[in-house]
């Protein structure tokens, strides 16, 4: 490891700059929902431009959504909303979403031909607003605020326990829905045409591209990390123990998350980061940092020359992790034990 590649090594115990220099720190803190995708999924709709000979069905779609933004699709509404899609989405004869999607002038690159695939067939799932609400309802299932969901794994990996989950506790999710949601929600959620629309967006399998299920697995995702940053909250890095049970705990929610956003392939790597570094303060090689930062007298060592340990400039805490290497590991062993020293190259890359 060259210093060149090496992040700053920062001695003093403030938890979240120990290592990391603060510009990667606040990229990692950045919330994931803005690496997907925009939530606003009409967006191109509300746009005052032409959309060449797909305009007035465009405009037509936008006065649909616009009559049943937030209420209970009618019968008619259904009517219209099919009517309307097929008309925008046979490509044999207006290829309307095609065209948008190969106009770049035009239309986002992220609103797919897929993406109103999704909302036609799921039209009023879309329009009472279930997804926006959908984080909040994970949310209150995995911090156990509500006793029902506790006997249901709604968040389970196998999408077989998944949806025996959803069914099953279906009144349970209802009664949190009803809370939570709009009431348009919960009247739509409650009929089984509409619910198991929704059931069936959950457990779609991880390699169907598809986009409601991104958008509904992204919520589910962001609704842990909302967990997580509560328990994170209360750990004080520079008094807490090596495995206190708050720092088990979020572990525990670490690898949850680590596991809800393997479908985000763009994303493992990030969240990956910020995991590795949660670690690397839950060891004896963090804590023997901060006693040696207490207690500067006590690590002189003629193997160090003038090299001053605790300096905080980039060079010297490049050559003290690299070129005084084996120095810096026997002071590290000597002060605190030989578990300060484990996983050293590991530990210094984090």
């Amino acid at each position: 490891m060259s210093c060149n590649n090496l992040h700053q090594v920062r001695t003093h115990p403030a938890p979240c700059q120990m290592f990391l220099p603060a510009t990667l720190f606040l990229l990692l803190s950045l919330p994931l929902t803005c690496s997907i995708v925009s939530n606003n999924i009409y967006e191109f709709l509300y746009k005052p431009r032409h959309h060449g000979n797909c305009t007035p069905f465009v405009k037509e779609y936008k006065n649909l959504i616009s009559s049943f933004d937030g209420k209970i699709v009618t019968e008619k509404g259904h009517l219209e909303n099919e009517r309307l899609c097929g008309v925008l989405l046979v490509t044999n004869i207006i290829p309307c979403f095609d065209w948008l999607a190969s106009n770049s002038n035009f239309y986002r690159v992220h609103y797919t031909k897929s993406i109103f695939e999704g909302i036609c067939d799921n039209f009023e799932i879309y329009m009472t607003h279930v997804l926006e609400c959908y984080e909040n309802l994970i949310y209150e299932m995995y911090s156990g605020a509500w006793n029902c969901s506790k006997k249901y794994d709604f968040l389970a990996k196998n999408l077989t326990i998944k949806r025996v989950a959803f069914t099953v506790g279906k009144s349970c999710f209802l009664q949190i829905l009803e809370k939570k949601c709009r009431k348009s929600a919960y009247n739509t959620l409650k009929q089984d045409s509409s619910y198991e629309k929704l059931l069936n967006i959950l457990t779609m399998e991880d390699t169907e591209k598809n986009e409601m299920r991104l958008r509904f697995r992204q919520a589910e995702c962001d609704a842990m990390r909302r967990r997580l940053a509560e328990r994170e909250a209360f750990i004080k890095w520079d008094t807490v123990e090596i495995d206190d049970p708050e720092v088990l705990m979020a572990r525990g929610i670490y690898e949850n998350v680590n596991n809800c956003i393997n479908s985000y392939s763009h994303l493992v790597e990030f969240f990956q980061n910020k995991m590795n570094w949660f670690n690397l303060h839950n060891s004896h090689f963090y804590k023997c940092i901060l006693k040696l930062n207490k207690s500067p007298v006590s690590h002189e060592r003629p193997c160090l020359g003038n090299h001053n340990f605790t300096s905080e400039k980039r060079k010297e805490i490049c050559e003290r992790y690299t070129e005084l290497r084996n120095c810096t590991k026997q002071i590290l062993e000597d002060s605190c034990g030989e578990k300060a020293v484990d996983n050293y190259d590991y530990s210094v890359e984090v």
